[in-house]
């Protein structure tokens, strides 16, 4: 099963580059994983900031939770900051 998942900021507008969006941060993609999991809801734990990259993908697949994004449908954006 294939779930595709436009997250929303205000006004109903896709969290995207065409709309401005702030980029992530790539000089730190353990904060970048670890933000997006915490964008999506899956609660990941703290001690997880700062894991390898590989370990924080490992902990997204074992725990991936499809059901917390259920009544998701817009995100406030200022999390990313």
């Amino acid at each position: 099963m294939a779930i595709f998942l436009s997250l929303l900021i205000a006004h109903g507008q896709k969290l995207s580059k065409q709309h401005h969006a702030t980029p992530l941060n790539l000089a730190d993609p353990s904060q970048a994983l670890y933000q997006g999991l915490v964008y999506l809801q899956q609660s990941p734990p703290a001690e997880l900031k700062t894991n390898q990259p590989s370990d924080i993908l490992l902990w997204a697949v074992e725990n991936w939770r499809i059901t917390r994004l259920q009544n998701l449908h817009q995100i406030d954006e200022t999390i990313l900051e």
